[in-house]
């Protein structure tokens, strides 16, 4: 599927074209020839710059996001963001403290949140109705609650925090989260340990009318050969398969715990206590002589070696051009 859907502009589907191809530098020209590529002299300004966008392009009532590859400058663009929303009056009414979690196994952070900001859901829920990675805008914030309508319908939907905590604002989003996202202008925080081939051509074909590539000074001239980067897709697949793995390993240890602990408390076993006659070891499985005795309850699972998880946010995705085009 070759055709070009999203972009509104005949240059900007060239561009997104250009790079889907890996013709990086026939995109820079034509990003360039739009005026899109924008320098500044520090990665803070390229953030604030970022912020600043996002912001204008909502008070003009033009859905918009601030898209970077590393998740630290995703959090800095939606402080400064949010900061702007709250000063310039794009957020309506007192804050209300919502407890958000990202994944799973992330620590519960609170987060404030008023009528008008920008909200992304990112997990799946069936009884929601929910997806990872769509994006919303509050109407109504109380504390631990807050009714939100999703872009481009009429549908709302109420959540609570005691039962789904995996949101954020969404000012800025990873190129990685923002894959089925569509919004009228976008702008792009350039990094150029994150930046490669597929993460270029998402985060420069999320847009419907225009958007920024915003970069330092130092990053412009290699611009080019940052987005021809091809990264290997084994890395990527390794980092997923590690982070289901650390899930699956987690999930099996709670269980067993929970069966331990609704048989009997936890206590060590007894040295003189013998082998009952009902539970014999498993033939396959001796008893070593060298080997002391568990500590642990009876059926409780040694504890395994602990699988180091990715960040999901900032590892690399296996990008594959011709699969976002389902998202169009």
């Amino acid at each position: 599927m070759n055709e070009i859907r999203r972009q509104k502009d005949a240059t900007d589907r060239a561009m997104v074209h250009d790079l889907k191809a890996g013709r990086a530098s026939d995109a820079v020209e034509k990003m360039d020839s739009k005026g899109y590529i924008k320098e500044h002299a520090t990665t803070q300004d390229v953030q604030k710059a970022v912020a600043r966008n996002v912001i204008d392009d909502l008070k003009e009532g033009k859905s918009s996001i601030g898209l970077a590859g590393k998740r630290a400058d995703v959090d800095a663009i939606n402080r400064e963001a949010r900061a702007l929303a709250r000063s310039e009056g794009v957020l309506k009414g007192p804050d209300a403290s919502f407890t958000t979690q990202r994944s799973a196994d992330a620590r519960e952070i609170e987060k404030p949140f008023a009528a008008g900001d920008r909200v992304m859901t990112l997990k799946n829920d069936r009884d929601l109705g929910v997806k990872n990675g769509q994006t919303w805008t509050v109407e109504r914030a109380e504390a631990g609650r807050l009714t939100m309508k999703q872009d481009a319908s009429d549908r709302r939907i109420t959540i609570d925090q005691s039962s789904y905590k995996a949101i954020d604002h969404a000012y800025s989003s990873t190129v990685h989260k923002a894959q089925g996202v569509t919004v009228d202008r976008a702008h792009v925080a350039h990094s150029t340990t994150m930046t490669d081939r597929s993460s270029a051509y998402v985060g420069c074909s999320r847009h419907r009318e225009s958007m920024t590539y915003n970069c330092t000074a130092d990053q412009r001239g290699g611009l080019a050969a940052d987005m021809s980067r091809v990264r290997d897709k084994d890395s990527a697949t390794d980092y997923q398969r590690a982070d289901a793995i650390t899930r699956d390993v987690s999930a099996e240890i709670a269980r067993a715990r929970s069966a331990v602990d609704a048989v009997a408390p936890p206590g060590p076993q007894r040295e003189h206590e013998p082998q009952r006659e009902h539970e014999p070891q498993r033939e396959h499985e001796p008893q070593r002589e060298h080997e002391p005795q568990r500590e642990h309850g009876p059926g409780q699972e040694r504890e395994r070696e602990p699988v180091q998880p990715a960040d999901s946010d900032q590892s690399r995705a296996d990008y594959n051009p011709d699969f976002y085009d389902r998202y169009r």
